[in-house]
Order: C-alpha cells, then structure tokens, then sequence
C-alpha cells in the first residue's frame, strides 16, 4: 500500500509503502524524489528536510538511526537495489547461493529455474548534472556468510538459502531479488548441483516498481567444476538497470566465476 500526503508547513512529501505478498502490490516508489521528503518504507523511514545552507539526511529503523549533513543545492534522490556486499563491509565479493533442494541433471541436458537472491538498498542523490552521490546503504535482511572450499584457500562468501520455483515468485522487491537461473550439463554424465556461487564483479540487477531481478547461466564442465555468470540483460522489457555500486570498486575481479571446489 502507498499513501502520500503533503505537508502545508514546510512542504514535506511524505510516502508510504508496505509490502503487501501475492500477486499484487502497489508500486514501490523507487523515486526519484524533490526534496524535502519523507519515505516509510516497510517500518524504516529515511527523509532528507532542510537545514539551515544543505539538508539533513536521516534514516531511522529498529536498529537505530543514521544522519547526514548534505551540502548541496535542492536536488532529489531516488533508491535502488544494489549488490548485497556491503554489510558487512569489505568482507565478502562473492554469493553463495545454496538451492533448497538438489538439482539433478542429465548429461549434456538444461534445466532453467528461478530462484531467490538477498538486495541491499542505495539512497543516491542527484543535483542538477553533477555527478550522483551515494548518501546510505541498507538492508532489510540480516547478513549471513559462509566458506565455500577449504579453510585455507576457501572464499568468504554472503550466504543465502534459495528456494526453487518454475515461475517468477512474487518477493519484497526491498528484500529479495528473481534469480533466473539456466544451469547446463556440458558433461556426459550425470550431475547434481547444490549451491552456486557467484562473482561480486559480474552482477547485472534490473528493477521496476514491483520487480527486482536478475538473469545468470552456470555452466557444469565435470564433476568438480562449474562457471558462473551474468547476463546483462532484463528480466522483462522495461526494466531499469540499477546502478553496479560496489561492482565498479571491484575492476581486478573477473566477472565469471569458476567453483573449483564442487557445485
């Protein structure tokens, strides 16, 4: 539900938006926003009200509150799904995926499913055409993390247990991203896959205002071994790109992911 409401005195949009599940939902107002606002979001608020030459920006939630000073002309801002590597910080460039049921597939054959995928959200500032600003991150999910390979040459990874669907779930477009997922048996045997793992560098998130959702491929080459990456391309026509926040500090990291380490 979305409600919206201006205020005579100091003429402060506010909105308000809750997650509704099942087929339909209002629209979530991703933005972008004139300032001054308030958004409510799913019991976080954030708002950005003038004070004194800027405007101050707050975001509020069980957890506590963050507040910033912004120096800068009257501009907006909107939010955006980003990479979920940013809590905890500089931790993790990796995602690990484990699937609620192993996949069995036949030598040399596909299976194309769709699974879930953890978001964290970007508050981005604009100001006529200077260059955005990042204000705040944040995420409706409490982190987890796990090791994929062994203790000693092992990667950290964001952890997170997806579930399997034939069709396009109906998820929190605050919380949860659709994975489509096309896995290939390029091996003549039998194989059954159980997690997959995922480069921090190589993910493409598409959104609209009831959808977050990315497109991946993994590729199985023996029993041991498999790629992984992303496809650079909408879900569905008219989707967004959302911008590749923490991808863009990761240049030296290969966008394909190779799980040495079984699958």
């Amino acid at each position: 539900m979305t409600e919206k409401k201006d205020s005579n005195l100091n003429n402060l949009e506010t909105l308000s938006w809750h997650y509704q599940p099942g087929p339909s939902f209002s629209a979530l107002p991703w933005g972008p926003h004139r300032l001054p606002v308030k958004l409510a979001l799913d019991g976080l608020s954030l708002s950005l009200e003038k004070s004194g030459t800027g405007y101050l920006y707050r975001r509020e939630d069980q957890n506590g509150s963050v507040e910033k000073l912004v120096q800068s002309g009257k501009g907006e801002i909107y939010l955006s799904p980003v990479e979920p590597f940013n809590y905890p910080a500089g931790i993790s460039q990796h995602l690990l995926l484990e699937l609620e049921h192993p996949v069995l597939l036949g030598p040399r054959k596909s299976a194309k499913l769709f699974l879930t995928a953890p978001l964290e959200i970007a508050v981005n500032y604009t100001h006529k055409r200077s260059e955005e600003a990042v204000l705040d991150r944040f995420s409706f999910l409490k982190p987890k993390l796990s090791l994929y390979g062994t203790v000693k040459n092992g990667l950290i990874c964001r952890y997170w247990q997806s579930s399997i669907h034939e069709s396009i779930p109906h998820l929190n477009p605050l919380a949860e991203a659709v994975l489509q997922l096309t896995i290939n048996n390029g091996s003549n045997r039998w194989a059954e896959a159980s997690q997959v793992v995922f480069s921090a560098q190589a993910m493409k998130i598409y959104y609209n205002q009831q959808l977050v959702a990315m497109q991946a491929t993994m590729k199985i080459n023996n029993d041991l071994t498999a790629e992984t990456t992303f496809i650079d391309e909408p879900l569905k026509a008219g989707m967004r790109k959302a911008p590749e926040q923490f991808s863009a500090r990761l240049l030296s990291l290969p966008g394909r992911m190779v799980m040495e380490e079984g699958y």
